[in-house]
Formats: C-alpha cells, structure tokens, sequence
C-alpha cells in the first residue's frame, strides 16, 4: 500500500509518496518532525521496489538504489537536508559527515555510509568531545562548520563499540 507525505520545512514544501512498508515505517518518524502541508510541493520523492531493490527518485529522476530500507531512508534524508540547506543557506555547503568540537575547533568525519562517522563522533562524544551534528555538517567557504544536530542514529540495542550501558549513561541519547 502506498503511503503519501506532505510536509513544509522553512518554505519548503516536500512531498514523499512510499511503496514500501519499512520505508514508509522509518518516514513516520522523520515527517512527524515537521508541519504538515497541503501546499503544492518544491520537490517530490519517491519510494518504490522493483525485482527486490527499492528505488528512490527526486523529482522522477532515480537517485538511491538498494535492498536495505535503513539505507534508502538515510538516502532520502541526505538528498533532502542538503536540498533544503541548499535552498535555505545557499553559502553553506551540505555534507556528509559528522562532527564535534574539541577546545572550541571543530572536527569533521566525512565519508560514505557506514564508514564509521557515527562510530567515531560517539567514541569523541564520550570522552568529553562536544556534539555537533551526526549525517550532515554544514561548511561556509571560510571552512567554519556549523552546527547540524540531530540524533545519534543507532538502530539496534547493542553497538560492536559501545555497551548499550555506556550509551545510556551517556548525554547521547
């Protein structure tokens, strides 16, 4: 069954229509974060499965392919968070990377998924290391980042590096 979302951040009106029932699970929780909108959309995505891989397009042009549903939702969330930092802030640039601040200078871990960004901004973030953003950082022309927060995505109870103890005495989630 296809699942149809509708939601406006800033002025941006974003529309995601998903045929996948993962996919539209994991889009409950990211919509939900936003306004809703009957606004006729700046950009459409979608969410479809052919021969066992789900695809995802921008504006019908295919972008994403796989058969993990984590991943093409953490695709979908980086194609959307760099078009509207793009749109919003154009004079900063969206990556994908994580970041802390250590004695106020900032460090940035950028890299492909499952690369080990989160990893290591958790492993910084315990030993003192202050959190900036997780999937996407923000770089102006002068190299400053700016902060992009959002949580810490761990999706499973127990992480290779962490004790789930560890995680939960910590400020991270």
């Amino acid at each position: 069954m296809t699942q149809h979302f509708r939601f406006c951040v800033g002025h941006i009106v974003v529309d995601i229509e998903s045929e996948h029932s993962d996919c539209s699970r994991d889009l409950i929780g990211i919509v939900s974060l936003y306004q809703k909108s009957s606004a006729p959309p700046h950009i459409r995505f979608s969410i479809t499965t052919h021969d066992d891989h789900i695809h995802l397009a921008i504006n019908g042009k295919h972008q994403w392919g796989g058969s993990d549903a984590g991943e093409v939702i953490a695709g979908f969330e980086v194609f959307l968070y760099t078009h509207i930092v793009e749109t919003l802030i154009p004079e900063l640039e969206s990556l994908h990377a994580a970041s802390i601040a250590i004695n106020d200078k900032a460090c940035l871990f950028a890299g492909v998924s499952d690369a080990g960004k989160s990893s290591l901004c958790t492993k910084a973030v315990l030993s003192g290391c202050a959190y900036l953003s997780d999937e996407f950082s923000l770089l102006s022309e002068q190299g400053t980042i700016t902060a992009f927060p959002r949580p810490l995505q761990w999706g499973k109870e127990e992480h290779l590096a962490f004790s789930r103890k560890e995680m939960q005495d910590s400020p991270l989630l």
